[in-house]
């Protein structure tokens, strides 16, 4: 019973009326609102990007990696909603081209350990441990970055929203 209330909410577009889309709401309608989710394909990322697919808003996702890493996130917008961009977080200006034309930043970037990468080294074992993106780096200079960017660029910028990500008890 619920299903079909809430299904007659959208045809009706009462819920397109909530969010101030136009449209009937739902991934097929158009909401003025354009975010960029930086962290979107991590635990929290997956589902923020889900709830903005379901209203409809113009997403950028700034990735660090592979494409593919983020397939998953393809099917929660509607064709033309979600822009992957590629970025470094120790570029500013690869930074400023995943802001380009959001009003909103949400960043979800966080670690509960320190991203490590394999450097090929003379002698045995051949290969060494280096400290790619430490915790201070992730959780300080990163989002410190992407805000300061952020502001310099000025704009309408609505929203800046910053989940802090501590694994704490």
């Amino acid at each position: 019973m619920a299903f079909a209330k809430s299904t007659m909410r959208l045809a009706t577009g009462f819920s397109s009326q909530l969010y101030g889309q136009t449209g009937l709401g739902g991934r097929s309608a158009y909401h003025p609102t354009s975010v960029a989710v930086f962290g979107a394909g991590g635990f929290l990322g997956r589902y923020t990007c889900n709830e903005l697919g379901n209203m409809g808003v113009s997403t950028n996702i700034p990735n660090r990696g592979c494409e593919l890493e983020l397939r998953h996130l393809r099917p929660m917008f509607d064709l033309g909603q979600s822009k992957f961009v590629f970025y470094s977080p120790r570029d500013d200006e690869s930074i400023r081209n995943a802001l380009r034309g959001c009003d909103t930043v949400v960043n979800l970037i966080g670690k509960n350990y320190e991203t490590r990468a394999l450097v090929p080294k003379e002698g045995f074992p051949f290969v060494n441990y280096v400290t790619n993106f430490s915790f201070e780096e992730t959780h300080v200079d990163v989002p410190r970055r992407i805000a300061e960017i952020a502001k310099e660029e000025g704009g309408e910028w609505e929203r800046y929203i910053y989940y802090i990500f501590g694994n704490r008890s």
